[in-house]
């Protein structure tokens, strides 16, 4: 009876050890905050190096890339790293190559190669849900409290900074201090301009960072300003491989001088 029940025992430790391995995480990382991924795709981590916080909202879902073809977000099933490639593996057989750079105070991640990629509408990166409220930059895709910061950079003119709420790609108006729903952006859920929600968003539990890119590549109609049927001509950029984004997160009072640092050395726009 005892060596059955040893048997037993340790079956389930072997069992446990590989839900554990199953669950192991893959990190991105600079030297003050690390972004955790499970073997999905899916962020598990936002986290403040120095005082080890998460800043994640365990709510929400937030995958490092999904996809949208014929109208349908696919998140990713799987991913893995090979030193700086990540492969990202969807339904359907799509699989998106990213390349990865590691910097000292932020993280830069382009597409290089998507399979099928004619075919996909949208690549979206994020939304990334966090805990952050206290300040939320919407324009300028930064949010902060007063100990931390976190952010996201468009790092080329095909990325754009929000989330396409609206197929017309016009950001939607919202006031968060009216409204009931702060994750509802129709058009026409408020009208005001108190937030013009675009890289940053507020949300229930804080705010929200995205980015996308869209495949130009095909004429589409869509509606905006009281008409039914805009013609969106078709425009040659390369579709969605190339979309690039950078990431980091950094004590509050280094953010500003951060974003003209990234400004610079990826050769964004940088204001005197």
């Amino acid at each position: 009876m005892f060596k059955k029940y040893t048997i037993l025992l340790l079956c389930f430790c072997f069992l446990l050890t590989a839900c554990k391995l199953e669950r192991t995480e893959l990190n991105l990382t600079t030297d003050n905050f690390q972004i955790n991924l499970d073997q999905t795709g899916l962020i598990t981590g936002l986290i403040d190096l120095e005082s080890g916080f998460n800043y994640l909202d365990q709510d929400t879902s937030s995958y490092l890339m999904t996809l949208r073809v014929a109208g349908k977000v696919l998140v990713p099933q799987s991913i893995s790293k090979d030193q700086t490639v990540i492969t990202l593996s969807f339904e359907q057989d799509y699989e998106a190559i990213i390349q990865l750079e590691e910097k000292e105070k932020y993280l830069t991640l382009e597409l290089i190669s998507l399979s099928k990629a004619e075919t996909v509408d949208l690549v979206l990166w994020g939304p990334y849900a966090n805990t952050i409220g206290a300040v939320i930059g919407e324009t300028v895709g930064v949010v902060r409290n007063d100990d931390f910061a976190i952010g996201i950079q468009s790092l080329n003119i095909k990325t754009l900074g929000g989330y396409p709420w609206n197929e017309s790609d016009r950001m939607p108006a919202f006031d968060f201090v009216r409204a009931a729903d702060p994750n509802n952006m129709h058009p026409d859920a408020d009208g005001s301009v108190l937030y013009r929600i675009e890289a940053g968003k507020p949300t229930d539990n804080g705010s929200s960072l995205q980015a996308y890119c869209r495949n130009r590549k095909e004429p589409r109609l869509i509606a905006d300003f009281n008409h039914n049927k805009i013609l969106a001509p078709a425009y040659e950029d390369g579709g969605v491989v190339g979309t690039k984004i950078a990431l980091f997160g950094t004590p509050t009072p280094e953010a500003l001088d951060l974003l003209g640092d990234i400004e610079v050395a990826e050769g964004l726009p940088h204001p005197m």
